[in-house]
């Protein structure tokens, strides 16, 4: 068994503790670390490629060691990270997940630090990277660098250093075909339909907002029949491209959905909020009136989840559907902009 570290956008880390317990055969630290940028959540594993099919999170890295900021400062805690016996460990799992190892490779060190008062964040970086130097000689600088070595304080005063098992691709899943500026982050939906539940047979998941339709990628992914629709009709049309199969896409307003009664298992969305995308009309009666649509559509036991900004508006509309249960609720920031994942049953 070794230890993993899963990276995830601020606020995810509950969501990420319980895809991993669900997938991954190992035991999950569900204590809240974050690096300064994001969550991060620690869990014990065999190294299975399934460690790299993980949806919810940004990257996956292996642990080479641990170390503690104490009096000596920068010197104590490079002495700490800089474990060979660890970062042959670590280094083993990356040749059997993503690349055999050659005796030359190129390297790079990332850090992370949540306070500068002992040391630069920098410093640590340079000193890290003679360091490993002098253990791996034949290895070489690079940017991009074949492997890169991420120290992280994750809890204030307690670093890891890890071994990068993950690449852009995991986060972005490749990209779209269309992009459209403020587009989901994948990880996020994924999140989203994570939350959703479990796939039903008879009825699909409806995302009455989809944009470039990225909430229904992770929906097909997880096996559910979808349906998407959009008041703007360049979005459908951008999100017809993105898809290599054909899907219900239509374009409708979130207030009037084409969708008969009960229809509908679960709606995931990012409702349209923010200086790029705006609602047509004051917000709050567009959101009850959008509220009580979800509401006709769904089934009894449906679970409606929605991505909003922590506005009063959505709760005085939550008032206003007493249909949707609320279960649980998350604090996000994307794009350095608190929002809220909610997460709706319809009673």
């Amino acid at each position: 068994m070794m230890l993993f570290l899963a990276t995830a956008v601020p606020g995810l880390h509950p969501v990420v503790v319980r895809e991993v317990a669900a997938r991954m055969a190992g035991r999950v630290h569900s204590e809240h670390e974050f690096d300064g940028r994001n969550d991060v959540v620690s869990f014990n594993a065999a190294a299975d490629p399934a460690v790299l099919s993980l949806r919810t999170t940004e990257d996956v890295f292996v642990q080479v060691s641990t170390a503690t900021r104490r009096a000596g400062g920068l010197r104590t805690v490079v002495n700490g990270l800089c474990d060979d016996f660890g970062l042959t460990r670590a280094l083993s799992v990356y040749a059997s997940l993503v690349r055999p190892l050659r005796a030359r490779m190129t390297f790079r060190v990332v850090a992370r630090v949540r306070s500068e008062t002992d040391f630069r964040r920098t410093a640590l970086r340079d000193e890290l990277t003679r360091r490993i130097g002098q253990l791996r000689p034949r290895w070489r600088m690079g940017d991009p660098a074949e492997i890169e070595l991420w120290a992280t304080e994750s809890t204030p005063g307690q670093f890891r250093l890890a071994v990068r098992l993950t690449s852009r691709s995991m986060r972005h899943r490749g990209g779209r075909v269309v992009e459209r500026h403020g587009a989901l982050r994948p990880t996020v939906a994924a999140a989203m339909v994570l939350l959703a539940g479990e796939p039903d047979a008879d009825a699909p998941l409806l995302d009455p907002c989809c944009g470039t339709r990225t909430i229904l990628v992770e929906a097909d992914m997880a096996a559910w029949r979808t349906a998407g629709s959009d008041f703007d009709a360049e979005a459908v049309r951008a999100a017809r491209r993105n898809v290599d199969k054909s899907v219900d896409l239509l374009v409708a307003d979130v207030r009037r959905l084409p969708f008969g009664r009960g229809s509908v298992a679960a709606v995931t969305s990012n409702l349209p909020f923010g200086k790029q995308y705006d609602v047509q009309g004051p917000v709050g009666p567009w959101l009850t009136n959008a509220l009580r649509e979800l509401v006709r559509v769904t089934r009894p036991g449906a679970r409606v989840v929605l991505l909003t900004p922590p506005t009063r508006a959505f709760h005085h509309a939550l008032g206003e559907a007493p249909e949707l249960k609320l279960e649980e609720r998350f604090g996000l920031r994307l794009f350095g902009m608190p929002t809220t994942l909610w997460s709706l049953k319809r009673c």
